[in-house]
């Protein structure tokens, strides 16, 4: 029982101090939409590319970081990957799509374990399987009325390499529609992470004195792609699963 007190006190210290990395650590990651619930407005929705190479030569290649306060921004191998550590000196909880399987492990790997472990982390695939929801994000979004931009259909974490390959060897198109595939993979997020939590809290003792939080449209994105090497590499794919046939 004094155990049990004495983690009351320590969470009513931190819930006045406003200290989210702490419910971030004592709440079980299963449950950490509860965390969400609470302090949605000061979350960080991101999603990471990476060179696609084996184990540990693969490192990230871009970066899309959305908060309420400064919109998307991404952020490039080579260009300006290392200002994301200051870019989420303001944020203190983390929303991602299967992030803890794999881009928050990145993350620690390239900007060092403190930045990421200090931070809370809601993972919406976990509490959307949870829910019955099964398949990637694109056919989650789908399925709940959250459709990404169409000019970018086809696209896929495979095509994020091929990318990122041909913006190596010079196609000046590589790289905008990479951080704007890149940016579409957060832009569902917000959605996403209200409707998983205004589920999730109808089975909680407290579903009849919670307000809902506010399920956002899907935020759009001004960000330039081209359309043409989407066709080419859907083009190219089409053509190699002819020949496997």
């Amino acid at each position: 029982m004094d155990a049990f007190n004495a983690a009351i006190d320590d969470s009513e210290r931190a819930y006045a101090a406003g200290d989210i990395a702490y419910f971030g650590r004592v709440i079980p990651s299963r449950e950490s939409w509860r965390v969400y619930h609470e302090y949605h407005e000061y979350a960080g929705y991101l999603d990471i590319e990476t060179t696609g190479e084996e184990r540990d030569s693969n490192s990230i290649t871009c970066i899309a970081l959305a908060t309420k306060r400064d919109g998307v921004k991404t952020f490039v191998k080579g260009r300006n990957l290392a200002d994301f550590e200051g870019a989420l000196r303001d944020v203190p909880l983390l929303v991602t799509f299967n992030g803890a399987a794999f881009d928050l492990l990145f993350l620690a790997k390239t900007f060092g374990s403190e930045l990421i472990e200090s931070r809370a982390h809601f993972d919406t695939c976990t509490a959307l399987r949870r829910l019955g929801h099964g398949g990637g994000l694109k056919k989650i979004e789908k399925d709940l009325g959250v459709p990404r931009e169409r000019g970018l259909d086809g696209l896929n974490g495979a095509s994020a390499i091929w990318l990122w390959y041909l913006h190596e060897i010079g196609d000046p198109r590589a790289l905008p529609t990479l951080e704007r595939y890149c940016s579409e993979d957060v832009l569902g997020l917000p959605a996403l992470a209200a409707m998983a939590c205004n589920e999730l809290v109808k089975d909680t003792p407290f579903a009849k004195c919670v307000e809902p939080l506010f399920v956002p449209r899907r935020v759009e994105s001004y960000l330039p792609y081209s359309r043409e090497l989407v066709l080419e590499i859907m083009e190219d794919v089409a053509a190699r699963d002819e020949k496997r046939r």
